[in-house]
């Protein structure tokens, strides 16, 4: 009897696989002695031990299911237009109006995830569905200027569920930039071109959620380029 792969082993329970493992080396010892006409009665018995032992294996096995593990990825994210349709790259207006009637909006992104099997052996067309239920926002600047409030607008956290079925992808509109960051340094300071005039910022985007049937913890990152200004009424 040889010993079973590992994969099948972390299947059993710790007692038994430890019987399993010697009961193997010493079935394998005594094939040995019984090969030199020693102990063929005790050959016969351990014989007896391994169609005992593969039954047993052959029962747990039977009852033995890989745990389902999924993967959140990120398809595609996207700015959204006034129509909510996908435009690219976010190009934020930073003061709609004038300067002494300042208006100030959110920017939103479209984002699209799908959930795929970490092994691609493994069935999760039952278990695998993914519930996102936040996101982190944080801005970084390739100049490596990143102090928010001075350099780069202050991250932030915000809620939002939805579900990312098997395979099969899902689509979610989410807040990529706050109205209050525009009240605040260093937007505030683009409103009728002053300051440094124009801000260009990758916002980091993390989603976080939980396996549905196993609550096993999952994340993915995206990326998206935003561009701060005044750009007037046009």
């Amino acid at each position: 009897m040889t010993e079973p792969p590992p994969g099948r082993l972390a299947c059993f329970g710790p007692a038994l696989r430890k019987r399993l493992v010697r009961l193997a080396a010493s079935c394998g010892a005594e094939r040995r002695s019984s090969e030199r006409g020693v102990a063929r009665a005790e050959s016969r018995r351990c014989a007896r031990w391994q169609m005992a032992a593969l039954t047993l294996t052959g029962l747990t096995l039977a009852g033995c299911t890989p745990e389902p593990k999924t993967i959140l990825v990120i398809d595609s994210i996207n700015a959204v237009d006034s129509e909510g349709e996908p435009a690219g790259d976010v190009f934020s207006d930073v003061c709609q109006g004038s300067l002494s009637s300042c208006v100030v909006t959110n920017d939103n992104a479209l984002v699209t995830m799908s959930a795929q099997a970490e092994n691609s052996y493994t069935d999760i067309s039952r278990f695998g569905d993914i519930v996102v239920d936040r996101y982190r926002v944080t801005y970084v600047r390739a100049d490596g200027r990143n102090t928010p409030g001075s350099d780069v607008p202050y991250g932030f956290d915000g809620a939002i569920n939805f579900r990312v079925p098997v395979e099969t992808p899902a689509s979610k509109l989410f807040m990529v930039v706050r109205q209050q960051a525009k009240l605040e340094p260093p937007l505030k300071d683009l409103a009728g071109g002053g300051g440094a005039i124009i801000v260009s910022v990758i916002a980091q985007i993390d989603f976080y959620g939980r396996q549905l049937v196993t609550d096993r913890a999952v994340s993915a990152r995206a990326s998206l380029n935003v561009t701060f200004a005044d750009f007037g009424d046009q």
